[in-house]
């Protein structure tokens, strides 16, 4: 396969692993896998214009090295995403998760 190839590839998976996690979130935490590709696409930018300004390396791997680093961000969030997802759930931590419920509860 060549760079590109796999570059487009990488970033297709972020943006599946993305729609899968936010589809298995709950409805309130959903925007977490949204802000997640937010996060990959800036990393995948900046990586993108850092190689653009060496000039030394070719452009195929600069994009490449860019989704790759792209991806890793968008799993790393989203890792947290569902952590922080998993704990207001279960209740531990803060009181987060029973704020929210007291707060829709009262806006009906």
């Amino acid at each position: 396969m060549q760079t590109m190839s796999i570059a487009m590839v990488l970033v297709g998976l972020g943006a599946l692993e993305a729609g899968l996690v936010g589809a298995l979130l709950p409805a309130h935490d959903r925007l977490g896998a949204v802000l997640a590709l937010v996060a990959g696409a800036g990393v995948g930018v900046i990586g993108l214009a850092l190689g653009a300004a060496g000039g030394a390396t070719p452009e195929g791997w600069v994009f490449l090295v860019a989704s790759a680093a792209g991806f890793l961000t968008v799993s790393a969030v989203l890792g947290i995403v569902w952590r922080r997802a998993a704990r207001d759930q279960s209740g531990s931590g803060d009181d987060r998760a029973a704020t929210r419920s007291s707060t829709r509860q009262s806006v009906r």
